[in-house]
């Protein structure tokens, strides 16, 4: 979704929130208002309570953008192999 330029709505989980950070704490603040927003886990209310406030967010277009750009950098495949082949060389070290 995030490719596609739409806002982050993500659970705490932290296999999601190091899509954004290994920090927790950072993943979290750069999703509060910055890429998106999460919610708590197993939490519907909370959820819904974060889906709302997505929907009225005055600034949820720059969101998606922010995303978009974010997805792109971090999942481009030419930086995603020369990373990995830095990875074996040093293993072959």
């Amino acid at each position: 979704a995030m490719s596609y330029g739409c806002p982050v709505l993500a659970s705490d989980i932290d296999a999601v929130l190091d899509t954004f950070d290994p920090d927790p704490h950072q993943a979290r603040e750069q999703l509060r208002g910055h890429f998106g927003f999460h919610f708590r886990a197993g939490q519907v209310q909370d959820l819904r309570t974060r889906l709302e406030a997505a929907l009225g967010h005055p600034d949820l277009r720059n969101m998606g953008r922010r995303a978009r750009d974010m997805a792109l950098q971090a999942y481009d495949w030419d930086a995603i192999t020369a990373q990995t082949l830095e990875v074996y060389r040093s293993v072959l070290k």
